[in-house]
C-alpha cells in the first residue's frame, strides 16, 4: 500500500503537535509495510526536492513564504502551500492508494477530483484556535481573510474527505459542531507516545518542572510564571519551546524577579525533550486549548507524573489523582497548590508516574496508533 501524506511543515523546520504526529505516525507505519511519502513545503529557489530520510520519502515543494508580501502573511503562507499542494497532487494522485491530510494542509483536494481514497485528521480547526489564542498577524485584514478563506476550505475538505480522524473527543465535537457531521462518522485516533522499556522508579531528587510546547498565551505561560514567583525558590522551571510570547516572556521574568527559576531554552531536538523528561520531577502543561497533548503522554511514558490544566482534551488522558494532578486553567494560585500538593509526596508521585507509564501502554503507543491507522486505510 502506498500513502501519502500532507504536513506543510516537518518536526526537522517546526516543531509541534502536528508535525510530530505526521513523523511518528509515518515512521511506524513503515514498520508494518506500508509505503509511506510525505509531501511538505520547500523552497522557493531550490524547487521540487525529493529525497528519502529514515526510509520515508520526503517531497519538498516551493511555495510563496508569508515574508513575501507582509501585510497578508499568515493567509498567503497557508494558502500558497496548498494551492502549491493542489498542482502537484492534479500530476501525481495517481502514484498514492490513499491520501492522508493532516490539519490545514492539502484543504483544497475537493476540487481535484482525486480517485484516490482521502483521509482527513483534524487536530484542531482554525475557528476553535482563535477562540483561546489569535495569531500573530500583522493587521485586521490579514486576520480576516485567513480566518474567512480557512473556515470556507477547511469546513469543504472535512466534508468531502472519504474518512475524518479526530485525535480526541473534544476535537470529535468540535469538528461535529462546526462543519455539521454527525460526531459517529468521525473516527477517534488518538496521538500517540514513545514507551520507554520500563517506566524510571525514582523521581529525581530536585524540585524541576519541565514545559514543553510553543511559547503563545493559548499555553498558558503567563499564569505559569506568576505561579512561580509565588512559589519557593528551590522550586524550578526550565521551558522548551520558541513561539510570539518569548519575548513578554523574558520581560515578565525580570519584572517578577523570578531569572533564578525560570529557564527558557529554546527548541529543542526530540531526544534532548525526552532526556530533560528524565531529569525532571515532572511536567507542566498548563493551556487553556489542547487538541490532546503529545508531550503528556511522552512524560507519562517516561515515567513521569504531569501537572495540567483542565482543558479540552487533556481530560483525556489525565486522570486526577491517577497519573497526574488537574488545575482550573489561568489561575497561579491553583498551579502553585499543584505543584506544591506534587512536591510534598514524591512516593505519591512516583505512583502516578507509573500509573501514567501504563496507561501509555494500554492505550497511546504510537505502534498502536499505527495499526487503528492502517486499519482505516484497509477499509478504504
Amino acid at each position: 500500500m502506498k500513502v501519502l501524506m500532507i504536513c506543510k511543515s516537518l518536526p526537522k523546520t517546526f516543531k509541534g503537535g502536528i508535525q510530530t504526529h505526521v513523523w511518528e505516525l509515518s515512521a511506524e507505519l513503515l514498520k508494518l509495510g506500508i509505503e509511506v511519502s510525505i509531501l511538505t513545503g520547500g523552497s522557493l529557489r531550490k524547487g521540487r526536492v525529493t529525497h528519502q530520510t529514515e526510509g520515508i520519502q520526503i517531497i519538498e515543494i516551493p511555495y510563496l513564504r508569508g515574508k513575501v508580501i507582509p501585510f497578508l502573511s499568515v493567509t498567503l503562507e497557508e494558502f500558497s502551500f496548498n494551492l502549491a499542494a493542489a498542482n502537484w497532487l492534479k500530476r501525481f494522485q495517481g502514484n498514492y492508494d490513499i491520501i492522508h491530510l493532516q490539519g490545514r494542509s492539502g484543504y483544497l483536494f475537493p476540487y481535484l477530483g482525486l480517485k484516490s481514497p482521502v483521509v482527513q485528521t483534524v487536530h484542531r480547526l482554525l475557528k476553535v484556535e482563535n477562540q483561546w489564542a489569535t495569531k500573530a498577524y500583522n493587521n485586521w485584514f490579514d486576520k480576516w481573510l485567513h480566518e474567512t478563506l480557512t473556515f470556507f476550505f477547511e469546513r469543504k475538505a472535512v466534508k468531502a474527505a472519504d474518512r475524518v480522524v479526530g485525535v480526541s473527543q473534544s476535537t470529535i465535537a468540535e469538528t461535529s459542531k462546526i462543519c455539521q457531521l454527525d460526531e459517529s462518522s468521525i473516527k477517534l485516533i488518538y496521538n500517540g507516545a514513545h514507551l520507554e522499556d520500563t517506566p524510571i522508579s525514582h523521581l529525581p531528587p530536585k524540585k524541576q518542572l519541565l514545559f514543553v510546547g510553543r511559547l503563545s498565551a493559548i499555553k498558558g505561560v503567563f499564569p505559569l510564571l506568576k505561579a512561580m514567583q509565588r512559589l519557593p525558590n528551590h522550586i524550578k522551571l526550565v521551558m522548551i519551546g520558541e513561539g510570539p510570547a518569548k519575548n513578554k516572556l523574558e520581560v515578565m521574568i525580570k519584572a517578577l524577579n523570578i531569572q533564578d527559576q525560570v529557564q527558557l531554552i529554546g527548541s529543542k531536538e526530540q531526544h534532548e525533550v525526552r532526556a530533560l523528561i528524565k531529569e525532571s520531577f515532572a511536567l507542566i502543561l498548563p493551556s487553556f486549548h489542547e487538541s490532546q497533548g503529545i508531550v503528556l503522554m511522552e512524560a507519562n511514558a517516561a515515567g513521569r507524573p504531569v501537572l495540567a490544566a483542565q482543558s479540552s482534551g487533556v481530560m483525556e488522558v489525565v486522570e486526577h489523582q491517577k497519573n497526574g494532578l488537574l488545575f482550573p486553567a489561568g489561575i497561579p494560585e491553583a498551579i502553585e497548590k499543584s505543584v506544591l500538593e506534587l512536591f510534598k509526596d514524591p512516593k505519591k508521585a512516583s505512583q502516578m508516574g507509573r500509573y501514567g507509564y501504563h496507561l501509555v501502554q494500554k492505550y497511546f503507543t504510537w505502534e498502536h496508533i499505527a495499526k487503528q491507522t492502517l486499519q482505516l486505510y484497509r477499509e478504504l
